[in-house]
């Protein structure tokens, strides 16, 4: 019985200690950047099956981001664009798209999108950006992330990052 007393208040302190020692954990607020369209190849989309699932392959032919005031942001470069992603056995899709973009500065930036989520549906993706662009310089530290919509020429694409852009 003792023993049990001891194990109970060694217990009852670990707890009131951790409760004490940890703050209250707020979720992170999402600052949206802009959007855009991206449109896909009319040649079609390229499909392999493999031993990890159906293997997609497809190129861009374009599109435009804007900023979040609606401004424009950059183009996509046609050709220069190309998703490869996989479709697992649970039927959700692994984005992994590389694109250049020319900014609206004239100065072109390399965008990576990595993300998973269902066939057909809207997804998640983390973007990263690289730009020797010194307006949109900022996009390179920054932590982006995207929710992609297929649409019937392609993909829609809405940007948040959890910092505010500059003004």
């Amino acid at each position: 019985m003792q023993l049990f007393k001891s194990l109970a208040t060694f217990v009852t302190v670990c707890v009131c200690s951790a409760l004490a020692t940890n703050p209250t954990v707020s979720l992170p607020q999402l600052f949206y950047l802009g959007s855009g369209t991206s449109t896909v190849s009319s040649a079609g989309v390229l499909e392999i099956d493999g031993p990890l699932g159906l293997r997609v392959s497809e190129s861009f032919t374009g599109g435009t981001i804007t900023d979040s005031k609606g401004r424009p942001l950059a183009k996509i470069i046609s050709g220069e664009t190309i998703e490869n992603g996989i479709v697992d056995s649970n039927n959700e899709f692994h984005v992994d798209a590389r694109s250049t973009w020319l900014f609206s500065d004239g100065k072109y930036g390399f965008v990576t999108l990595q993300g998973i989520g269902p066939l057909g549906g809207n997804f998640w993706a983390k973007v990263a950006v690289e730009t020797g662009s010194t307006t949109y310089a900022y996009l390179n530290t920054m932590f982006i992330v995207a929710n992609i919509t297929q649409i019937s020429v392609g993909l829609h694409l809405d940007f948040f990052s959890f910092t505010a852009p500059p003004s």
